[in-house]
C-alpha cells in the first residue's frame, strides 16, 4: 500500500490478488468515518497483473503510476491523472520500447511538475537502463539526457528526491563483481559531476532499495545493506552541503 494526502483527505492505493494470482490496483479515500472507493480500480483486464504503484497529489491534481503486465507477460509503465474527482488513464505506456520489461516507477513533484523515473530492460544489452520523464502540457517528455552516464545499463530501482530547488536521483548499481551499491546524483540544476561514489558503508556489502524523504530544508536517503554477518540492516543518510 502507498499513502498520499490531498487537501486534508487521506488516500490509499494498494494491490489485491485476483483470480489466477494476478493483481488489481485499487484506490480509496477516508471521509472521516469510512473508506470510499475512487472508481473500480486500474488494470482490470483479466490476466493483467500490477506491481509497484506510486501515488501523489499536486495543488489541484493527482498522479498515479504503476507497472502492469498484459497477455504477453511484458510489464509496462502506465500513468493515470486525477482531476475533478475522476481518474483518467494516459492513452499509451511510458516505456521507451513497449516490448521491453519495465519496473519500479518512482514519481515526485518538482516545482509543481510531476517527474517519473523507472527501469527498463535494454533489448540490445544484458541489463536495465533508467529512464526519466516529466509531464508538460499533458504529455510526458523524455529527460534521459539528465541521467548519469547517458543512461548506461546496469542501473535499477530509481528513487527521486527534492531539496529546495534541487532534484536528486538515487539508484542501485552493480560493480564489476556484481555487488550492488547505492548512488546519488543531482539532476537539476545541472551538475558537472558524472559519477559519485557509492554510499554503502562497506565496498563489498550489498546496498539496495533506496528511498528519499524531503522535510523542510533536509533531504534523507534510506537503503538496506548487509553487514559482516550477512544480516540486512536499514541505513539513513542526510544530505549536507559540505
Amino acid at each position: 500500500p502507498v499513502l498520499a494526502i490531498f487537501k486534508g483527505t487521506l488516500y490509499i492505493a494498494w494491490l489485491e490478488a485476483g483470480e489466477k494470482e494476478w493483481n488489481k490496483l485499487y484506490i480509496k479515500h477516508w471521509n472521516g468515518s469510512e473508506w470510499l472507493a475512487d472508481g473500480e480500480g486500474f488494470g482490470l483486464k483479466p490476466g493483467h497483473t500490477i506491481l509497484s504503484p506510486v501515488l501523489l497529489f499536486g495543488e489541484n491534481e493527482g498522479h498515479l503510476a504503476w507497472s502492469e503486465a498484459g497477455e504477453n507477460g511484458v510489464f509496462q509503465i502506465w500513468y493515470a491523472a486525477w482531476n475533478k474527482e475522476k481518474w483518467t488513464v494516459y492513452p499509451e505506456t511510458l516505456n521507451k520500447n513497449p516490448g521491453s520489461q519495465a519496473f519500479n516507477p518512482a514519481m515526485i513533484l518538482f516545482k509543481g511538475v510531476p517527474w517519473l523515473a523507472f527501469q527498463e530492460r535494454d533489448p540490445g544489452a544484458a541489463g536495465f537502463r533508467l529512464h526519466l520523464l516529466h509531464l508538460e502540457g499533458g504529455k510526458w517528455q523524455n529527460d534521459n539526457h539528465l541521467l548519469p552516464d547517458g543512461g548506461a545499463t546496469g542501473k535499477l530501482d530509481p528513487a527521486l528526491g527534492t531539496r529546495n530547488e534541487t532534484l536528486f536521483l538515487a539508484w542501485e548499481e552493480r560493480n564489476v563483481k556484481g555487488v550492488p551499491g547505492i548512488f546519488v546524483r543531482q539532476l537539476l540544476p545541472g551538475t558537472k559531476e558524472n559519477r559519485v561514489s557509492p554510499l554503502n558503508l562497506a565496498a563489498d556489502s550489498f546496498g539496495m532499495n533506496p528511498s528519499f524523504l524531503s522535510e523542510g530544508n533536509d533531504l534523507y536517503l534510506s537503503w538496506k545493506e548487509n553487514n559482516s554477518g550477512d544480516i540486512f540492516q536499514n541505513h539513513v543518510a542526510r544530505f549536507s552541503e559540505k
